[in-house]
């Protein structure tokens, strides 16, 4: 993993993020309790991450940027039980009164004890796809943030799907573009670091400076990158480069939705882009809906039989999980026996 300067090997991650859950652990915190984390875009976006899920509780990430209102409400709302935070924003937590793991204290966590570590992994053993992953809440702009809770099954389904479709390989090096409380972060992170490829989480200041992010693609060697809609079309359209030093060409990805562009808008900018734009996704659904965004090309595995599913006196594709022989559809949430859908 890659922020600026600073590199970390998987084994280092590994290291820092078990001292992340010996910490939690030693709380009394475990499966499904709530962990907020309110950080700048840094290295500790993958580790704390990772730290609070190995230690069998959900995590809460928190955009700095929003009105301290909003965040307050969301950890009040989540019941969080730490919070993980850098030392600057505190701040704008201000009702938050319980126990705080400043980020400069993370690198002087004591390594876990062979006692800690072995009740890790009773607890990591007892783990189903049904516990709670991360509590993602909506930025409250139209109102009141509502909250969305994805399962650790969610995520392997997503991240399975991601890993076939895209190819993704461990000598890819993949950019975390998005916003640490958007639900696209988690796209970014975790096929990257479940398959072995390198994360580079891209620096606040280049986010917006499409030339400087061109640069950063370049020099890096970028292979793989999220953007948001319109962001991605300025960035195709007006951006000139060919990535002449990479062997695996840049994998963008555009997340379309038909309110933006027209059919002819989106042939048009597979034409003028064609190295930079491999994969123009239309239609995701969001994050009330309670899933990882869900493009419409994983739809179509199965067909669900439910009411609410058939359109046009048809079964609509949609995307199953699948736990203990029982299909759940991602879209009406029914249980369904497998011999009672219809495979495609």
């Amino acid at each position: 993993m890659v922020f600026k300067d600073k590199r970390y090997t998987y084994k280092e991650v590994d290291e820092i993020s078990d001292r992340i859950a010996g910490s939690i652990a030693a709380k009394g915190l475990g499966i499904e309790d709530v962990v907020s984390v309110l950080i700048p875009r840094c290295e500790w976006m993958p580790i704390a991450s990772l730290g609070v899920l190995k230690a069998g509780c959900a995590y809460q990430p928190l955009d700095p940027s929003y009105p301290k209102e909003r965040l307050n409400f969301m950890m009040q709302d989540a019941n969080a039980k730490l919070l993980i935070a850098d030392e600057e924003l505190c701040p704008i937590v201000d009702e938050y009164k319980g126990d705080v793991l400043l980020s400069k204290d993370i690198m002087n966590l004591p390594s876990l004890t062979e006692e800690a570590n072995s009740s890790l992994f009773t607890l990591h053993s007892s783990l189903k796809p049904s516990a709670l992953f991360i509590l993602l809440y909506t930025s409250g702009s139209t109102g009141v943030p509502k909250g969305c809770q994805l399962t650790h099954g969610n995520l392997v389904c997503f991240c399975h799907w991601y890993q076939r479709y895209y190819d993704l390989k461990p000598e890819h090096k993949v950019a975390a573009y998005a916003s640490y409380g958007f639900d696209a972060c988690m796209m970014d992170m975790y096929p990257a670091l479940t398959c072995g490829a390198t994360l580079y989480i891209v620096p606040e200041e280049l986010r917006l400076d499409l030339v400087a992010l061109n640069d950063y693609f370049e020099n890096e060697h970028i292979t793989n990158s999220f953007m948001t809609t319109q962001v991605a079309y300025q960035f195709a359209t007006n951006i000139g480069n060919n990535y002449p030093s990479q062997k695996v060409g840049m994998k963008g990805i555009i997340k379309v939705s038909d309110k933006f562009f027209t059919d002819d808008e989106i042939s048009r900018l597979s034409v003028v882009a064609p190295k930079v734009i491999l994969n123009i996704i239309r239609d995701y659904e969001v994050v009330e809906k309670k899933t990882v965004e869900t493009p419409e090309v994983i739809k179509g595995i199965v067909k669900c039989n439910n009411p609410k599913c058939i359109t046009n006196n048809e079964p609509m594709a949609t995307h199953f999980h699948v736990a203990d022989g029982i299909l759940t559809c991602h879209y009406c949430e029914k249980e369904q026996d497998i011999n009672k859908v219809e495979l495609v």
